[in-house]
């Protein structure tokens, strides 16, 4: 079963199983969704044939990226 919460920054469905461990540290899940993310737009940008529409990806990929690991150096 999948609920929705919100976690700070931004709300994302998760597992029940989750929920409890994720209320403790929600500045580590801000990273690892952004990352994820980032590499999924990657994925668009290099599959799509539309030369403005790859480097939009590849610029927000590397965007998300960047946040993902500046965050990610503020909580650890």
């Amino acid at each position: 079963m999948t609920v929705c919460t919100y976690i700070p920054a931004s709300a994302h469905c998760l597992p029940v199983q989750l929920q409890q461990q994720l209320v403790f540290i929600p500045d580590r899940v801000s990273p690892a969704v952004q990352a994820t993310a980032a590499l999924v737009f990657q994925s668009y940008a290099q599959r799509t044939t539309d030369k403005s529409l790859s480097t939009a990806f590849t610029d927000l990929a590397d965007r998300l990226l960047e946040r993902a690991l500046k965050t990610a150096k503020r909580s650890g």
